[in-house]
């Protein structure tokens, strides 16, 4: 899902309010959930859907189905002052930097300057991974499965800036660590590669499959629609 006033294929401005609590963070008319980050959702994973605890993870798409494909379209400032406003805490979350990670708690301390970058996919080639892939299809067939379509990460500032204006990104993982490679940005042909762990996966978009049938047998995803938190 890409915004565009918040759909479509443009990118996002940044917003000057939001709101965070431990189920959700709202951002414009949409609902991310933020139960089930601690489980590191990655683009391309499926699982099923938990009311209370988000996404119960059981597996992904390739990565080179994908890696490509996933694109920044948003940034938001991290505010202590909203955070105090929503009564809400990230300190027990990771944040990414240009040398190394550590604990939000550490970075508030330091005064680092933190955000979130939105990454996400076309539902185009995000359908068509999971009806490439035989085990995806099968699982994406039960009625509470669902797929994740975009990601909140942490990140420093310096960060966030390399992410929003490169020309391309690439992302591999290794286990639940995501690596990003930014390359390039207007005729710049420069590249760096920023490592995300586990633990700045901040919220996240799960979307359902939307079938093509053959006498009433689903047969292959034909489109995704978002579930959101607090939709049934």
């Amino acid at each position: 899902m890409l915004f565009t006033g918040l759909c479509g294929t443009a990118s996002i401005a940044v917003a000057k309010d939001g709101k965070i609590t431990k189920r959700a963070f709202y951002y414009g008319n949409y609902k991310f959930w933020r139960a089930g980050a601690v489980n590191a959702p990655r683009i391309g994973s499926y699982g099923k859907k938990k009311r209370s605890t988000g996404i119960d993870i059981h597996h992904a798409v390739p990565t080179s189905s994908v890696s490509g494909k996933i694109k920044q379209s948003g940034v938001y400032s991290i505010s202590s002052k909203e955070l105090k406003r929503w009564r809400a805490s990230v300190d027990n979350l990771q944040y990414a930097d240009v040398n190394g990670s550590g604990s939000v708690g550490q970075a508030r301390s330091k005064n680092v300057k933190l955000k979130l970058v939105y990454l996400t996919i076309d539902n185009s080639p995000l359908i068509k991974a999971l009806n490439k892939n035989s085990k995806a299809k099968k699982f994406m067939k039960k009625n509470n499965s669902r797929v994740v379509s975009s990601v909140w990460i942490v990140v420093s500032a310096r960060v966030a800036q390399t992410l929003r204006t490169a020309g391309s990104l690439s992302v591999s993982y290794k286990g639940k660590n995501m690596s990003i490679k930014a390359s390039g940005g207007g005729s710049s042909s420069s590249q760096s590669t920023v490592n995300i762990p586990s633990g700045a996966v901040f919220a996240y978009m799960i979307d359902k499959a939307k079938w093509n049938k053959k006498r009433r047998k689903k047969t292959t995803i034909r489109a995704l629609e978002d579930d959101q938190v607090g939709l049934r």
